[in-house]
């Protein structure tokens, strides 16, 4: 991440779970999905969100054809990059260090199997851990 140290402040790097993460339900990292790695830089951009699709198949068409159900961290980024805007739009002073800010420091491990093991959750695979609208929105504390 060196060469893009004019952005890293900035810079959301996001995994895929498995199914979105719950206390009941716990989810664990995606088999398709890339982990945090060994580099401590990446570890602190990166987050996990589900890699799942929101809706069922036959429950959305496109121009007559129904979108069939899918998996793939192309379903976890844009669900983080939906975060980031909801995020915005509620504190609209806010800009992007501040957002992702806010978004690392609320994300969480608690709705991950990892969560409920004697070993933790390891921040070479989940970084930051599950990123979370709800927490987000209602942040405790100061912005770093």
């Amino acid at each position: 991440l060196s060469a893009f140290s004019s952005i890293v402040d900035r810079l959301l790097i996001v995994g895929a779970l498995n199914q979105a993460g719950g206390t009941d339900f716990p989810a664990t990292i995606a088999w398709y999905s890339n982990t945090a790695g060994d580099d401590a830089t990446v570890q602190s951009r990166f987050v996990v969100a589900s890699g799942t699709t929101p809706f069922g198949t036959g429950d959305i068409a496109f121009n007559g054809v129904n979108v069939d159900e899918g998996i793939g961290t192309s379903y976890a980024a844009p669900r983080a990059a939906g975060y980031v805007a909801i995020v915005r739009s509620k504190f609209p002073n806010l800009n992007a260090v501040k957002t992702s800010s806010i978004l690392l420091d609320t994300a969480t491990y608690e709705t991950l199997t990892c969560y409920y093991t004697v070993s933790g959750c390891d921040k070479a695979i989940y970084g930051q851990g599950e990123i979370s609208l709800s927490r987000a929105l209602a942040p405790v504390g100061t912005l770093r």
